[in-house]
Protein backbone atom coordinates (compact mmCIF):
# COMPACT_ATOMS: atom_id res chain seq x y z
CA UNK A 1 0.00 0.00 0.00
CA UNK A 2 2.91 2.59 0.76
CA UNK A 3 4.33 1.49 -2.51
CA UNK A 4 1.60 2.54 -4.26
CA UNK A 5 0.65 5.91 -2.46
CA UNK A 6 4.82 6.88 -2.93
CA UNK A 7 4.28 6.11 -6.33
CA UNK A 8 1.16 8.06 -6.68
CA UNK A 9 2.71 11.10 -4.81
CA UNK A 10 5.55 11.42 -7.42
CA UNK A 11 3.54 10.85 -10.53
CA UNK A 12 1.48 13.58 -8.43
CA UNK A 13 4.47 16.49 -8.35
CA UNK A 14 5.84 15.04 -11.61
CA UNK A 15 2.12 16.29 -13.13
CA UNK A 16 2.23 19.26 -11.30
CA UNK A 17 5.77 20.28 -12.82
CA UNK A 18 4.35 19.47 -16.38
CA UNK A 19 1.63 21.68 -15.74
CA UNK A 20 3.81 24.48 -14.92
CA UNK A 21 6.43 24.21 -17.56
CA UNK A 22 3.29 24.24 -20.53
CA UNK A 23 1.54 27.18 -18.53
CA UNK A 24 5.33 28.83 -18.45
CA UNK A 25 6.27 28.55 -22.04
CA UNK A 26 2.45 29.52 -23.18
CA UNK A 27 3.04 32.81 -21.61
CA UNK A 28 6.49 33.06 -22.30
CA UNK A 29 5.47 32.37 -26.21
CA UNK A 30 2.61 35.63 -26.41
CA UNK A 31 3.11 37.90 -29.28
CA UNK A 32 4.27 40.73 -28.95
CA UNK A 33 7.04 42.75 -26.81
CA UNK A 34 6.08 43.45 -22.86
CA UNK A 35 7.91 46.42 -22.44
CA UNK A 36 6.34 48.09 -25.58
CA UNK A 37 3.01 46.95 -24.34
CA UNK A 38 3.22 48.61 -20.95
CA UNK A 39 5.59 51.77 -21.15
CA UNK A 40 3.91 52.69 -24.99
CA UNK A 41 4.82 53.02 -28.28
CA UNK A 42 6.70 55.43 -28.18
CA UNK A 43 10.00 53.50 -25.77
CA UNK A 44 13.29 54.34 -26.17
CA UNK A 45 15.63 51.29 -26.35
CA UNK A 46 17.33 52.80 -23.04
CA UNK A 47 14.03 52.49 -21.70
CA UNK A 48 13.45 48.69 -23.00
CA UNK A 49 16.72 47.86 -21.46
CA UNK A 50 15.97 49.19 -18.53
CA UNK A 51 12.81 47.59 -17.76
CA UNK A 52 13.45 44.44 -19.18
CA UNK A 53 16.64 44.32 -16.37
CA UNK A 54 14.18 45.31 -13.72
CA UNK A 55 11.60 42.51 -14.39
CA UNK A 56 14.19 40.01 -14.81
CA UNK A 57 12.99 39.44 -18.48
CA UNK A 58 16.87 39.64 -19.59
CA UNK A 59 17.66 36.46 -18.08
CA UNK A 60 17.48 33.09 -19.13
CA UNK A 61 14.46 31.43 -20.02
CA UNK A 62 15.30 28.43 -16.63
CA UNK A 63 16.28 31.74 -14.39
CA UNK A 64 12.86 33.25 -15.72
CA UNK A 65 11.04 29.85 -14.82
CA UNK A 66 12.56 29.90 -11.68
CA UNK A 67 11.40 33.64 -10.84
CA UNK A 68 7.87 32.54 -12.00
CA UNK A 69 7.61 29.70 -9.44
CA UNK A 70 9.15 30.74 -6.48
CA UNK A 71 9.05 34.79 -7.40
CA UNK A 72 11.71 37.25 -7.77
CA UNK A 73 11.95 38.89 -4.14
CA UNK A 74 14.39 36.65 -2.67
CA UNK A 75 17.67 38.30 -4.67
CA UNK A 76 16.63 41.73 -4.12
CA UNK A 77 18.69 42.38 -0.97
CA UNK A 78 22.23 41.73 -3.06
CA UNK A 79 20.64 43.89 -6.46
CA UNK A 80 19.32 46.74 -3.78
CA UNK A 81 23.10 46.48 -1.75
CA UNK A 82 21.34 46.72 1.41
CA UNK A 83 19.86 44.79 3.95
CA UNK A 84 16.19 44.22 3.22
CA UNK A 85 12.72 43.40 5.34
CA UNK A 86 9.54 41.67 4.57
CA UNK A 87 6.82 43.69 6.16
CA UNK A 88 3.03 42.87 5.84
CA UNK A 89 0.79 45.35 5.94
CA UNK A 90 -2.44 46.12 8.14
CA UNK A 91 -4.53 45.33 4.31
CA UNK A 92 -2.34 42.18 4.09
CA UNK A 93 -0.12 43.50 1.64
CA UNK A 94 3.75 42.28 1.80
CA UNK A 95 6.01 45.04 1.42
CA UNK A 96 9.95 45.37 1.07
CA UNK A 97 11.80 47.84 3.55
CA UNK A 98 15.18 48.57 3.74
CA UNK A 99 16.23 48.24 7.48
CA UNK A 100 19.03 51.03 9.18
CA UNK A 101 22.02 50.68 11.20
CA UNK A 102 19.66 51.58 14.14
CA UNK A 103 16.81 48.95 13.52
CA UNK A 104 14.51 51.23 11.22
CA UNK A 105 12.54 50.75 8.67
CA UNK A 106 12.59 52.71 5.16
CA UNK A 107 11.47 52.88 1.87
CA UNK A 108 11.47 55.61 -0.70
CA UNK A 109 8.66 57.04 -3.02
CA UNK A 110 9.10 60.04 -5.72
CA UNK A 111 7.38 63.32 -4.76
CA UNK A 112 7.68 65.96 -7.81
CA UNK A 113 11.39 66.23 -8.70
CA UNK A 114 11.97 65.37 -5.12
CA UNK A 115 13.02 61.66 -2.98
CA UNK A 116 11.54 61.28 0.00
CA UNK A 117 12.77 58.65 2.95
CA UNK A 118 9.92 57.17 4.89
CA UNK A 119 11.64 55.66 8.05
CA UNK A 120 9.59 53.45 10.58
CA UNK A 121 11.16 53.46 13.65
CA UNK A 122 11.08 50.55 16.08
CA UNK A 123 8.54 52.19 18.43
CA UNK A 124 6.04 52.71 15.25
CA UNK A 125 6.81 56.01 14.35
CA UNK A 126 6.76 56.93 11.01
CA UNK A 127 8.80 59.98 9.42
CA UNK A 128 9.41 61.60 5.93
CA UNK A 129 12.68 63.46 4.82
CA UNK A 130 14.08 64.58 1.57
CA UNK A 131 16.92 62.13 0.72
CA UNK A 132 18.16 63.29 -2.91
CA UNK A 133 21.70 62.94 -2.08
CA UNK A 134 21.72 58.98 -1.14
CA UNK A 135 20.39 57.68 -5.01
CA UNK A 136 22.83 60.68 -7.09
CA UNK A 137 25.23 59.27 -9.05
CA UNK A 138 29.17 59.94 -8.17
CA UNK A 139 30.10 63.00 -10.34
CA UNK A 140 26.77 63.97 -11.19
CA UNK A 141 24.83 66.71 -9.40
Amino acid sequence: MLKFLLRRFFALLFIMFLVSVVVFVISEASPGNIARNILGAFVTPEQEASFMAQTGLDKPLHIRYLYWIFGSDWPASRLAGMSLDRITTKKGFEEWWVVGKDGSLIRWKLRGEDLIAIVRSPDGTITEHVDNSRWEKKGRR
